[in-house]
């Protein structure tokens, strides 16, 4: 996110500043953190000092989410889509695409900002694509996605593409405030938000603990196993984390790695478990299928 960051400001401090970016990259790099970065810099009272913790109205409104001329369109919990009542409202002539043809009320720039922009719905996509072939001097779209091939050619083509990588080694020791670099490093697999929140010991703790029991779990009986799925199938919201704890701990055991957590464990089928640590994200949809998948998975485990 740092050089990405950087490299952004450049380009829109060039004498033609681009009306439109597509942020790309994995889950987890800091995409929509930059967006949000760089549209406080486009409205900072005080650009060339900007800083991330600049105090000036604007990017005060901004931290807050109450700057008018800053939209935020994200995918609804409830739905599978950005859909298009999200941006516009076509019988009281409202929603977010009439606002940007009226002047910013109070900083230099309109900016949209769509989080997870390979969720639009054909409307939105449509939507978004005329804006982007008539473009206001005073608007700044800023799209984000981790599936860029999910988005229209015609989108991608009147965009400014940056892509973000994982953070290296240097970038981690900068953000991070442990002294132990080399296991944030492994816990964050370089990605720059669980760097941040493994900045906080007690998600360091957490992370740490997790990790133990599911090694202590793994060594248990059946039943206990069973159990500590239904543990893990209480909050569902949860489970991408859980799925990661456990691509640590293989990965860990891989490359022998942090083995103070591991113990001795020993797993004689680590290669069909990986596969199967890997299927289990496309099965993240019913709670029938996904019950029996990952106590399958988790009683296939073969240790000594």
């Amino acid at each position: 996110m740092l050089k990405e960051f950087e490299l952004i400001k450049k380009i829109s401090l060039s004498e033609s500043c681009p009306h439109a970016y597509l942020f790309t990259g994995a889950t987890g790099v800091g995409k929509f953190e930059t967006a949000i970065k760089f549209a406080k810099f486009l409205n900072c009272e005080n650009q060339s000092e900007f800083s991330d913790d600049c105090d000036c109205d604007q990017c005060k409104m901004i931290n807050k989410n109450i700057h008018p001329d800053v939209y935020i369109v994200e995918k609804q919990e409830s739905k599978k889509e950005i859909v298009d009542s999200q941006i516009i409202d076509k019988d009281k002539k409202e929603g977010i695409i009439y606002k940007i043809n009226n002047n910013p009320l109070s900083g230099k720039y309109n900016i949209v900002i769509i989080r997870g922009a390979d969720s639009m719905n054909k409307t939105v996509s449509n939507t978004i694509l005329k804006n982007l072939e008539e473009p206001k001097t005073d608007t700044i779209f800023i799209l984000t996605t981790a599936n860029k091939k999910n988005i229209l050619e015609t989108i991608i083509s009147r965009c400014c593409v940056i892509d973000f990588n994982l953070l290296n080694r240097d970038e981690v020791t900068k953000l991070t405030n442990n002294e132990d670099i080399d296991l944030i490093c492994d816990l964050s697999s370089y990605k720059y938000k669980r760097v941040l929140e493994l900045n906080d010991k007690e998600v360091l703790d957490r992370y740490i603990n997790d990790i133990k029991e599911f090694c202590n779990v793994i060594k248990s009986s059946d039943t206990d196993k069973i159990l500590y799925i239904g543990k893990v199938l209480e909050d569902k919201a949860k489970l991408w984390y859980y799925v990661y704890i456990w691509e640590l701990v293989f990965n860990f055991y891989i490359s022998q790695k942090h083995n103070e957590f591991l113990g001795n464990i020993i797993i004689e089928n680590i290669g069909e478990v990986m596969k199967s640590v890997y299927s289990l994200k496309e099965a993240i949809t019913g709670n029938y299928i996904l019950e029996i998948k990952l106590n399958n998975f988790l009683l296939s485990i073969k240790v000594k």
